[in-house]
């Protein structure tokens, strides 16, 4: 039997370590790029992630805007008519709404209080209860003077909640210039809550319809 020499064996040893070092090779690449297309696939579901959720912050916000300019509108419209039932009787809140406006005023009522408890930044959240508990008040106040006292509270949370969403709807825009795909910016930051006083939790309904 021939014998093996060094000539002879190490053209079959190199062939070997260039076969398993080219597998090593190729199974670290395969890795790197399956990895890369893992990173790839979640940062692409963050992205999509991150613009639906400005997207639905963003017109949750813009949504109550409307729904606050509409209950506004009615507690006036209710204000107004106490105030003229008041001159002809001499009676405070005696009188029944008319159906049309105490209807439009629960569709506001309801339609606030759906959308926040949609929106992400408290500070909203807690100006809108506050702006919706005033509303209340001037509803039911015992008198003209403490109704008048409640809608213009009610006129100073309006404008501190417009000015709160007007600064979140601005911060979305600059999230999503300033969002590069590679993670979710935050959607908002904590803001001061106003100073306007904050009336209890009235579950009394309001006056029935005629």
């Amino acid at each position: 039997m021939p014998e093996l020499t060094t000539v002879s064996w190490f053209p079959v040893v190199t062939l070997l370590l260039g076969f398993f070092t080219k597998s090593l090779s190729d199974w670290a690449q395969h890795r790197h790029t399956t990895e890369r297309e893992r990173e790839a696939r979640e940062a692409a579901r963050r992205e999509q992630r991150f613009q639906q959720r400005i997207a639905f912050q963003r017109q949750t916000l813009l949504d109550l805007q409307d729904a606050l300019m509409q209950l506004a509108r009615t507690t006036g419209e209710m204000h107004f008519h106490d105030k003229k039932a008041f001159r002809e009787t001499g009676r405070w809140q005696k009188q029944l709404y008319g159906e049309d406006l105490a209807e439009r005023d629960r569709v506001a009522n309801a339609r606030t209080a759906m959308l926040g408890v949609r929106v992400a930044d408290a500070s909203v959240r807690d100006l809108l209860q506050q702006f919706k508990n005033q509303c209340t008040a001037s509803i039911l106040s015992e008198n003209e003077e403490a109704s008048e006292c409640s809608l213009r509270k009610m006129g100073l949370v309006f404008e501190s909640l417009n000015q709160r969403i007007g600064e979140i709807l601005r911060k979305l825009e600059e999230d999503e210039e300033a969002n590069d795909g590679r993670g979710n910016s935050p959607i908002s930051k904590p803001g001061v809550i106003g100073s306007s006083e904050t009336f209890p939790l009235s579950s009394i309904p309001k006056r029935p319809v005629r």
